[in-house]
This record gives structure tokens, C-alpha cells and sequence, in this order.
């Protein structure tokens, strides 16, 4: 959704119970924060740095192999024919292919596991405020994004209060 369109939307939601007498109050969450700071948001972070600890081993053994191939055949140049020489390096240039394609590979799964965990953890966070929302009869509750969200006065900022209970949804 473009900033205009959110503001437009915010604008009209804030004004409009002006209009009709009605007061509504508006409560904040820094997303991001929760994310960081919830147990929860911590785990996943942590299961996907694992998972690219893992596979950045692998792949470091791999490029330790290419550059010790490499320097067996520029040991061996002189010795070799250029047939033997060619078909050396041809083998090299493959294998350092193949290597490319695997570590883009790796980004690319990486990049989809990490998606995954962050959308696991924001709609366990959002199923929170829900119930927060539902729990407290609160009408609005925006991300406090910089870009929304110039100033929210702590009273109305529910962020420590959601981190608790994504906390406690996690330990069940």
C-alpha cells in the first residue's frame, strides 16, 4: 500500500469519529521491535543464522577445494600437455560453475527460509494483537512505522506489552 493511500486511510479513520462525536483512541506496536525482542523472533533469527552457518561450511570446503585444484594445475602446466592442460582447466571452469549455481542456490533458499520464519513469527505476533485488540476493546492499533508514525506518547505504545505475551505464546 502506497504512503498516500495509508495516509488517506489513516486521516479518514481519525477524523471521522470527530465528526460524529465518537472518540477514538489510537495504540501503537513497533513490529520490528517485537520481532527483535520476543523469544520467539530471537528463535527464528537464530534457526535460520544456523542454517546458513551450515551451509556456508559446506560451501567454504567446496571453494577450499576449487582454489587447491586450481593451483595443482597451475603447479602442473608446465609439465602437462596442452591437451591434458586444457581439459584440466575446462574441468575447472566447470566445477567453478557449478559452484556459482550452488552458492546462488543457497542465497535464494536462504532468502525463502528466512521469509518463511518472518511471516511464521508476524502472524503469531498479529493473531496477539488480535486478541490484545479484542481483550481491551482497542478500535485502532498502527505499526509505529517512521515513515506512519511521527509521535506516539508511551501510554499508547502496546509494544512491551505484546513482546509478554508473544513471550507467553511461545512457552505454551
Amino acid at each position: 500500500m502506497s504512503w498516500k493511500v495509508f495516509l488517506t486511510l489513516l486521516v479518514t479513520i481519525l477524523f471521522t469519529p470527530l465528526a460524529v462525536g465518537a472518540q477514538t483512541t489510537v495504540y501503537v506496536v513497533n513490529m520490528q521491535q517485537v520481532i527483535n525482542e520476543s523469544r520467539l523472533g530471537q528463535s527464528a533469527r537464530e534457526k535460520v543464522e544456523s542454517q546458513i552457518k551450515t551451509k556456508e561450511s559446506e560451501l567454504e570446503k567446496q571453494r577450499d577445494e576449487l582454489r587447491k585444484l586450481s593451483a595443482d594445475i597451475q603447479r602442473q602446466a608446465a609439465v602437462l600437455s596442452a591437451d591434458a592442460l586444457a581439459e584440466r582447466q575446462e574441468n575447472l571452469k566447470r566445477k567453478e560453475r557449478d559452484f556459482s549455481i550452488k552458492y546462488q542456490d543457497h542465497r535464494s533458499e536462504i532468502a525463502r527460509q528466512n521469509e518463511s520464519e518472518l511471516t511464521r513469527v508476524i502472524e503469531t505476533i498479529r493473531g496477539v494483537i488480535r486478541e490484545l485488540a479484542q481483550k481491551n476493546n482497542y478500535e485502532i492499533i498502527l505499526d509505529h512505522d517512521a515513515r506512519f508514525v511521527v509521535h506516539a506518547s508511551s501510554e499508547r505504545d502496546l509494544t512491551p506489552e505484546v513482546i509478554k505475551m508473544v513471550n507467553q505464546v511461545k512457552s505454551k
